[in-house]
């Protein structure tokens, strides 16, 4: 969420110059206004989501056992998946951290 929160707001500071560039400084305000706002209602929204379990895998196993491992239960294996950009479920490497959610 941090790294999403991060992206977003550097997206829109670009557009904050940008704007501000063309001459539009009332416009270019207002869009880092946005941006601010966003990073802070994010960041207190965020408190109230579900905790994520985050974890470092030590060695390459399959992406079932991993979320079974952390988690308890491997219901959910294509979310888990999808949630880590895992480029092949048979293979979670090792080192690498994952989240899964935590209820």
């Amino acid at each position: 969420m941090v790294r999403v929160s991060q992206q977003v707001a550097r997206r829109l500071d670009a557009c904050a110059l940008t704007t501000s560039a063309l001459g539009y400084q009332s416009l270019a305000l207002q869009v880092r206004a946005l941006s601010r706002a966003f990073v802070a209602d994010l960041s207190h929204r965020g408190v109230a989501l579900p905790g994520l379990i985050q974890a470092a895998v030590t060695t390459t196993e399959p992406a079932l056992v991993t979320l079974y491992r952390i988690s308890g239960d491997a219901r959910d294996t294509a979310r888990f998946i999808r949630r880590n950009r895992l480029r092949h479920p048979l293979f979670v490497p090792g080192g690498e951290r994952v989240e899964v959610p935590g209820g």
